[in-house]
């Protein structure tokens, strides 16, 4: 379980599934959702218009596919006796001790030709995701199991028959900018997919079952329910606070490669020291006590109060009041009419650098040092 609490950001993904899911089931679409309120474990959120444009590319996304089945949020098992490769009669590669479950957020079924689409709704804006990813293959395989399980099939051997079909892996992230847009497709198939399984998916799952298997931290440590916890983490973070006391300054102390590999460690750090911040947060509002810590109110920014305007109105002139701006792209591109403006005249600044992983697919950036800078002039 989580005692850290889920995060906002979390919880509002959850949200938006949840109004995915009931206009799915429904025959709804996102706007007849508008300003209702939405519980998340405690956490309420008011369906707001612009919740309502990204559940909407989601819906009409899967209401777009071919399909004689759909499935809404669907329960999936991964049982590791079923996932040997099916042309061999050898015993699985893996034993797991446990079956894997997941949730597919939409699948459908088209039976002529035979072929298969498993969709993945992901509402974040953070991080940028792909449909070849581990997580789609494994929902995609998952739902093939559950699915002639369910249904009375010997699944080993329907697994046999089905070997060529097509699988196509979809994910829809309507608010990251990713230049191939908000849905992106890969097309694979069961064979591809039960080669997977059966060799990196229960390979992983044998690792992580090892009472001495290692702690390793990076990007995937965000999505970590008990980070708060892990030693890997208290280990960087409390090596990460030494150096910070050490004299001459820690940063001129290592060499470019020590630094590679602490800089792998700075983003799970902080996801770690968030996630402290969130449990003792939690722990404190739940009336426990945290030695040393307490809560206390904060404040926004100033607004005005009831009865602001009439009062200013009597010291300066009304246009002195307000201003007029330019909306944002952003605003501007919901007015009807205006779409094929706002990509035609709007465009995203250089802002600066960044250090970004080397898997980045940006084209890195080749600085240049002042002599050859000016070298032409």
């Amino acid at each position: 379980t989580d005692d850290g609490g889920s995060s906002s950001y979390a919880a509002e993904g959850t949200a938006a599934h949840y109004v995915a899911e009931q206009c799915l089931q429904h025959g709804q679409d996102a706007w007849e959702w508008m300003f209702e309120k939405v519980d998340v474990e405690g956490q309420i959120f008011t369906v707001v218009p612009d919740m309502v444009d990204h559940v909407q590319v989601f819906l009409d996304f899967c209401r777009g596919l071919p399909a004689n089945e759909r499935f809404v949020e669907e329960e999936v098992t991964i049982n590791e006796s079923l996932l040997q490769d099916p042309e061999s009669k050898a015993e699985p590669y893996v034993e797991s001790p446990f079956p894997l479950h997941g949730t597919a957020d939409y699948a459908a079924i088209n039976h002529d030709p035979l072929e298969f689409a498993i969709v993945d709704f992901k509402y974040g804006a953070g991080i940028r995701c792909e449909p070849d990813d581990s997580q789609l293959k494994y929902y995609a395989v998952g739902f093939l199991l559950t699915y002639y399980g369910a249904r009375g099939f010997d699944v080993r051997s329907k697994m046999s028959d089905i070997l060529d079909c097509r699988v196509v892996l979809c994910l829809v992230q309507p608010r990251h900018d990713h230049p191939d847009g908000p849905a992106r497709s890969y097309e694979t198939t069961v064979r591809e997919l039960v080669a997977w399984a059966s060799l990196d998916l229960l390979a992983g799952v044998e690792k992580i079952n090892d009472p001495r298997a290692p702690y390793v931290a990076g990007k995937h440590c965000q999505f970590c329910p008990v980070r708060h916890a892990c030693p890997r983490l208290a280990s960087a973070f409390a090596d990460f606070a030494e150096a910070a006391d050490e004299k001459p300054p820690y940063k001129r102390q290592i060499s470019n490669e020590k630094l590679a590999e602490h800089l792998a460690l700075v983003k799970p750090v902080r996801q770690y020291i968030k996630a402290l911040d969130e449990q003792a947060y939690a722990q404190l509002a739940a009336n426990n006590s945290v030695p040393g810590y307490k809560l206390v109110v904060t404040h926004g920014n100033r607004t005005w109060k009831d009865g602001a305007v009439a009062e200013l109105k009597k010291y300066a002139d009304e246009d002195k009041l307000y201003e007029k701006s330019l909306l944002t792209p952003a605003k501007a591109e919901k007015i009807s009419g205006l779409g094929g403006v706002v990509q035609r005249m709007a465009y995203k600044p250089v802002s600066g650098w960044t250090v970004a992983d080397a898997s980045d697919k940006r084209d890195a950036v080749e600085p240049r040092s002042a002599q050859n800078a000016f070298a032409n002039v």
